[in-house]
């Protein structure tokens, strides 16, 4: 009877422990780690589970997207170099025109002065006075710098740049040897004497400044000049062939502020003509925000453009800035690289646009990250709370036994579901853990009737037991008594023996 008793007791608390083991993770002999039935489920739910919906949604949608952001500023930013670069190389391709355009003007003027009526007529009776006063006012009217007349054999008969007339002297370029024979034109170096005997000697000089930005010697000077030259022959008036003279006029580069200053005005650049080498003319400053005259081009450009005789585009040095920039060679009547023409624009505008972009796109990258975590949060805690009260309710059950911990979640998905899941548990448990009851309790009512069953079947035992005894004992008597009387005839049959 105490055996049985004991069974189902038994059975009934290894039940409460077997619920209680579910908040422990004892469930199949797994033992884990101990949890006080005081800690809440944040570190679960709150702690694990919304930070990893969080980097979820930083991994799968807010990194991709500002990665997306980062290749499309990227984009922008080149795109909006390569538009750059590709205006100015048209910049420059434009400056190109409006510089030969200013060659072809100067051959037609000199040209025009070759053929004034006034000059041509003086020429023919040698009135050199009227000679020069032609030749003077045409310099003035077109811009020239230098106009002279020369004889056939090259010696000077009149220079306009003089105001009087120094015959003698003879002039020597490549440019006027070629032109002896016709017409001709284009970009020319002139030498360091001729531009002595026309007094343009300090009008062209360069000062060549040093790679620190400092003046060189005094003697580190530039003599030669570029410049734009027209040779025009004077044939004979009556036969039309015989050579009488050559006009040879033009205009400097070197120090031409005007031109250069007009093609940067007009094309919104920055503009340099360099003789080689060196800005003989710039729009171009220093750091003392004066002409740069005098400095040098980058290496690199130098080499591309004199050397390779390739235009050079994209980002240079010039002077001590960067600047987004074009180089086109300049060649001579010959064909031959003399110089350079530049045009660019500086590059720290630009810079100043791609920060502001990029500090724009950071911004809103950074708002839509704070954004995105406040939404995330808020979505986050719709599912982790009740994912909490769940786990909370399932320790109550655990750690209390107390299987009146329904949760009350009305949501159709499956946190809703998993709340349904666990009340249809709880009822299942409540259910059985009743039916164990009423199993307990008839076993202990069964008990009960077996246990005055077997007390009555004991008292029976006790009185057959007792019964039994007195007839066993009164036949034993019997037999004694019977086996006394044997032993005393046997002992008087012997004594009669």
């Amino acid at each position: 009877m105490s055996g049985i008793r004991k069974i189902a007791a038994d059975l009934y608390a290894r039940t409460k422990q077997y619920i209680k083991s579910i908040g422990r993770g004892k469930i199949g002999g797994a033992e884990g780690p101990e949890i006080a039935p005081g800690e809440e489920g944040a570190k679960v739910g709150e702690a694990g589970l919304r930070y990893k919906l969080l980097a979820i949604l930083i991994i799968l949608t807010l990194l991709p997207l500002l990665a997306a952001g980062y290749l499309t500023l990227n984009m922008i930013t080149e795109n909006m170099d390569e538009q750059t670069r590709i205006t100015v190389e048209k910049d420059a391709r434009a400056a190109e025109y409006i510089f030969m355009h200013r060659l072809e003007e100067c051959a037609f003027q000199v040209g025009m002065a070759a053929n004034n009526p006034k000059m041509l007529r003086a020429f023919e009776v040698d009135d050199y006075e009227r000679v020069l006063a032609a030749l003077y006012s045409d310099k003035a009217n077109y811009g020239l710098d230098f106009l002279t007349l020369l004889d056939a054999e090259r010696f000077v008969e009149v220079r306009a740049n003089s105001g009087e007339l120094q015959p003698g002297s003879k002039v020597d370029f490549a440019l006027l040897e070629k032109g002896l024979h016709g017409t001709l034109s284009g970009l020319t170096v002139l030498p360091e004497d001729f531009l002595r005997e026309e007094q343009l000697l300090e009008k062209a000089a360069v000062r060549v400044k040093d790679p620190d930005g400092g003046l060189g010697s005094g003697d580190d000077k530039e003599g030669r000049a570029m410049a734009f030259a027209a040779v025009v022959p004077i044939v004979d008036q009556q036969d039309g062939e015989r050579l009488e003279g050559v006009l040879i006029g033009g205009v400097l580069l070197n120090n031409n502020d005007h031109f250069v200053e007009g093609i940067a005005q007009t094309l919104g650049v920055t503009t340099t003509f360099f003789f080689e080498d060196l800005r003989v003319a710039t729009t171009v400053l220093d750091e003392r925000g004066e002409k740069a005259i005098g400095t040098r081009a980058a290496q690199n450009v130098a080499h591309t453009v004199l050397v390779e005789e390739k235009p050079y585009s994209g980002r240079a040095l010039v002077v001590d800035e960067n600047y987004i920039t074009s180089y086109l060679p300049l060649r001579d009547h010959d064909k031959e690289v003399v110089g350079m023409l530049y045009v660019g624009i500086p590059e720290a505008p630009f810079i100043k646009t791609k920060d502001a972009n990029r500090n724009r796109f950071l911004l809103i990258g950074a708002l839509s990250l704070v954004i995105a975590l406040g939404v995330a949060l808020k979505f986050s805690k719709g599912i982790t709370d009740p994912l909490n009260m769940i786990v909370n309710r399932m320790r109550n059950v655990a750690y209390t036994g107390a299987l009146d911990q329904e949760v009350k979640i009305e949501r159709e998905d499956e946190i809703g579901k998993i709340a349904k899941g666990f009340n249809i548990m709880l009822g299942s448990l409540k259910d059985t853990l009743h039916t164990m009851q009423e199993m307990s309790e008839k076993i202990n009512f069964s008990t009960g009737e077996l246990s005055a069953a077997v007390q009555q079947s004991n008292a029976a035992m006790e009185e057959i037991a007792l019964a039994t005894g007195d007839s066993v004992a009164h036949q034993a008597q019997e037999i004694a008594h019977v086996s006394e009387q044997a032993a005393a005839k046997g002992k008087e049959d012997e004594e009669n023996a």
